[in-house]
């Protein structure tokens, strides 16, 4: 049996205190549902949850859509793997058995984009429990088997304000985290959305300071020109984000920019899908419109 530790002065919390009664039940659900682990990050079925909860899938996805626009909680809609930041800072590691059983737990999490902010919030952690749990977040993705050594040499996860490679070999793989070759700038994102022109708009150079500030902010959590390619030709290639919806919804720059989750959403989709339906704009819209 595990147990998790919930502050009592959570329902004091602005952002928790902001959520709606069945929302905050999710968040409580997700600190302390069975499938979790003592790393606050894990796999969580959307069926799984639903039987849990005895909810219904679109009350589901609109609920966890919320709690991720409160950054409550990180969510990778492809490996189905959530992530609770504050988790470690409330149920630390203290011990070494815990750090061997956190590390068997981080090489067993599926290899998705969310392991770079695990990273992160692991590196935080007092020095001789970190250095046991670095080789569990190493790589951010599975390589396949067509790579080459030195592409397998370089995907592995590097300082957080490491930049990647702009042109990857696998444009169907994330960004590999080796040596820096291009850094990103505001400016040159704009460039690029002009350059791949994903919705036939142009975006002035001339950054307002509030497009600026969010340009910098999601720089800091995805620095890789490969990332950003990806998201404006993804952007530019289904037809869906690009506003054939049956509501014309599109995927501007400024909805990418407006959260670190937005462009991650994007990015995760492979372009050889066309989303046309009603049914799919109907299941996901409230996710992607936030």
């Amino acid at each position: 049996m595990r147990y998790q530790k919930i502050f009592s002065q959570i329902w004091f919390d602005e952002k928790f205190a902001a959520l709606t009664p069945m929302q905050q039940r999710l968040y409580l659900y997700i600190l302390t549902c069975p499938h979790g682990n003592l790393i606050g990050c894990f796999v969580l079925k959307t069926g799984y949850a639903c039987a849990d909860l005895k909810s219904l899938p679109k009350d589901f996805e609109k609920d966890l859509a919320k709690l991720i626009e409160m950054g409550l909680v990180k969510y990778c809609h492809t490996h189905e793997l959530i992530l609770i930041p504050n988790f470690l800072k409330y149920n630390p590691i203290t011990n070494p058995n815990q750090k061997k059983a956190a590390a068997k737990l981080l090489k067993q999490l599926p290899k998705s984009q969310l392991l770079l902010h695990l990273k992160g919030l692991i590196e935080g952690l007092p020095e001789a429990l970190w250095e046991g749990l670095r080789e569990g977040v190493s790589k951010p993705e599975t390589e396949t088997e067509t790579e080459t050594e030195t592409e397998t040499e370089n995907n592995t996860l590097g300082p957080p304000d490491q930049t990647l490679s702009p042109e990857p070999s696998n444009p169907t793989q994330p960004p590999s985290r080796g040596v820096a070759k291009e850094v990103l700038t505001p400016v040159s994102v704009v460039s690029l959305w002009n350059q791949i022109n994903p919705l036939k708009q142009k975006v002035p150079i001339k950054l307002t300071q509030s497009r600026g500030e969010k340009l910098r902010a999601r720089l800091k959590e995805n620095p890789d020109p490969s990332y950003w390619r990806r998201v404006f030709e993804n952007i530019r290639d289904i037809p869906f984000y690009r506003g054939e919806g049956p509501r014309g919804w599109k995927a501007t720059l400024d909805w990418v920019i407006k959260n670190d989750t937005n462009g991650v959403k994007i990015y995760e989709q492979e372009p050889d899908r066309h989303y046309h339906g009603a049914a799919y704009y109907d299941q996901f819209a409230e996710v992607f419109e936030t």
